[in-house]
């Protein structure tokens, strides 16, 4: 019988979060490659804005999910996606403060998507880290 010390349920947890983070990016980059008429950064944006924009989120996507691929950087995935979080929250924040017509929901689910994953997957390399040395 192995013993459950909490780790494994604690993977699992970070791995959700990798893949709820993972979906909303390649699925904004998908709407934006193609122009669909939803974009959660701005009210109607230029075409090449939100392509360009779309670009940029699927280069992040596959940033993100590097570690997975080949285990190196890690901590890089974790600050990328808590940078993503405050930027992402900031403008939700400064758009709801200016009274743009948008829900604020729109803007924050996908910041705490960020957030979660990039403090779960902290919080995994800190375990780790002191694991290592004791």
């Amino acid at each position: 019988m192995v013993a459950n010390d909490g780790y494994g349920v604690y993977e699992i947890m970070v791995a959700f979060a990798h893949i709820a983070f993972v979906s909303l990016l390649l699925g904004s980059a998908l709407t934006n490659i193609f122009r669909f008429p939803w974009f959660m950064y701005a009210d109607e944006p230029r075409p090449a804005v939100q392509r360009g924009v779309g670009i940029a989120e699927l280069l992040l996507a596959a940033v993100v999910c590097l570690p997975y691929f080949w285990g190196e950087g890690s901590s890089v995935a974790a600050l990328i996606a808590l940078a993503y979080g405050l930027a992402v929250g900031v403008l939700a924040l400064w758009r709801w403060k200016k009274g743009h017509a948008f829900r604020l929901s729109s803007l924050l689910a996908p910041a705490l998507l960020a957030f979660a994953f990039g403090a779960l997957k902290a919080g995994e390399l800190a375990a780790l880290a002191a694991g290592a040395q004791a």
